[in-house]
C-alpha cells in the first residue's frame, strides 16, 4: 500500500507542475497578445493618416490586404474559440 500512495503522490505532483507550466505558458501568450495587438493598433493608425495624405501605392495595398486577412481569420477564430 505504501507503493501505491506515493505513486499517487508522484502523478499528483507531476500534473499539479505541468498545469503550473501551462499556465504560465498561457499568461506569456496572453500578454505577448496584448503586445501585437498595440503594435497592430498603432500599425492601423499608422496607415489611416498616410492614406488621407497621398495616393495608396499598390505595394501599400497587398500589404493591408495581407495584414487585414491576417487579421479577420484571428478574429473569426477567436470569436469561436469564446465560450459563453
Amino acid at each position: 500500500m505504501g507503493k501505491s500512495n506515493k505513486s499517487r503522490e508522484r502523478s499528483t505532483d507531476a500534473r499539479e507542475a505541468a498545469a503550473a507550466v501551462a499556465t504560465a505558458e498561457a499568461q506569456d501568450l496572453l500578454e505577448s497578445m496584448r503586445r501585437d495587438l498595440a503594435s497592430i493598433e498603432a500599425f492601423v493608425d499608422a496607415e489611416a493618416a498616410a492614406t488621407a495624405d497621398k495616393r495608396v501605392s499598390t505595394k501599400r495595398m497587398a500589404r493591408l490586404r495581407l495584414v487585414a486577412q491576417d487579421l479577420r481569420s484571428a478574429s473569426k477564430l477567436a470569436e469561436r474559440s469564446v465560450k459563453s
